[in-house]
């Protein structure tokens, strides 16, 4: 069997039984994980640190599998050993000794959880290096070394590992409750449902099909869904036939035609909050960013609001789309989300900016919103 000591953040921020709980919640997430790859792993907890076991023939797939899994910070493969100098030596020397001669600079970094280790950190440090030294010929450099080595040491037991591997952070998927996620497929909705998933919420996708009016396709949404699901289980989405709602639009006047993307978006809300009742969510959440086009200045924003009885979040409210599109590279969803053109032909010329919610009402009020049936669907990744 082969050992990964598991790293997380924000979860030690929490009081102990809060922490105890999703401390519980992200081993339960990573070894059903790592079972739906197959992966049969054990486990077992330190201080802010979570042992995974799996065998040795698994180590990539775990790899694969803590790299998507929100909650962990880092991770290291880690060999074990007895918390003793002279077992913690030959521990260092088996994992590193063939690696090093007089032309390889070496620094040993020594982490002592356990107080009552007679040794201090810099004194593990310079007796495992001075051995290191004298057997192959190495330098130190503490700065800028070649090679480097860890060492955690812990009451009864050591670790002794290579190398720090970045997780995704966050909080453990599924400790922050449901949430509703309007997701085109577009670039700034995928980052949104991630981003939220990284906070620990769990989410319900809801896609509004445009129809012959155009927008991200429903292939496009669904190659975004199968990628999120790496990072969290997702067994349903909803859809709406939106293209009802955008027909409509064609019989307005010339003088509310502005008035169709926050007239639309309000429809999206309404289906949105919909889905939230049948599901027991607490919010709906979007990719809206302040400015970024028309219907999303602060008073459009306000307008659309109104038709949620539910908050709105939006993650990417304050970022540049530089950001977001960094994000959406890294998590692999950008490529996804510029497959295809998506311009949405209902979009008016002149959009309004600054609408008043009195009159974006009056025209509700005549021409009503209607998205049809949702339809609810499994989804097994």
């Amino acid at each position: 069997m082969k050992t990964f000591l598991v790293r997380y953040s924000e979860i030690g921020l929490k009081s102990r039984p809060v922490r105890v709980r999703f401390e519980n919640k992200l081993v339960s997430n990573i070894t059903r994980r790592l079972a739906s790859r197959g992966v049969k792993a054990g486990y077992s907890h330190g201080r802010k640190r979570i042992f995974i076991h799996v065998p040795d023939e698994c180590i990539k797939k775990s790899v694969e599998c803590l790299q998507k899994t929100f909650g962990v910070a880092s991770f290291s493969l880690s060999e074990e050993c007895a918390t003793d100098i002279k077992t913690i030596t030959k521990g260092v020397e088996k994992l590193i000794l063939k690696d090093l001669d007089d032309s390889v600079s070496l620094a040993v970094r020594v982490k002592r959880a356990d107080k009552d280790f007679p040794m201090k950190s810099p004194e593990v440090s310079a007796h495992i290096s001075d051995n290191l030294i004298d057997k192959t010929g190495c330098s130190i450099d503490l700065k800028n070394p070649d090679v480097e080595i860890f060492v955690e040491i812990r009451p009864k037991m050591t670790s002794i590992f290579r190398e720090k591997i970045p997780g995704p952070v966050g909080l453990p998927y599924g400790t922050a409750g449901k949430v509703v996620v309007l997701l085109s497929g577009g670039i700034d909705s995928s980052v949104a449902a991630w981003l939220i998933m990284k906070k620990g919420c769990k989410i319900i996708p809801v896609f509004a099909d445009n129809g012959k009016f155009g927008g991200h396709s429903k292939r496009v949404f669904l190659d975004v869904l199968e990628l999120l699901s790496e990072y969290g289980d997702i067994p349903f989405y909803y859809t709406f036939k939106n293209g009802r709602n955008l027909s409509k639009f064609k019989r307005l006047r010339p003088s509310e035609r502005k008035y169709k993307c926050l007239l639309c978006k309000r429809g999206l809300y309404r289906a949105a909050n919909e889905v939230a009742s049948k599901e027991d969510c607490k919010a709906i959440v979007t990719g809206e960013n302040l400015a970024q086009v028309a219907s999303q200045t602060l008073q459009n924003l306000q307008v659309i609001d109104e038709a949620s009885s539910l908050p709105v979040f939006r993650p990417l409210i304050s970022f540049e789309k530089d950001d977001i599109i960094r994000i959406a590279r890294d998590i692999g969803s950008f490529e996804l989300s510029v497959d295809e053109k998506s311009e949405c032909s209902a979009v008016p010329g002149m959009p309004a900016t600054a609408a008043r919610l009195t009159g974006v009402r009056a025209i509700e009020e005549r021409t009503g919103s209607d998205f049809g049936t949702l339809q609810k669907h499994d989804y097994d990744g």
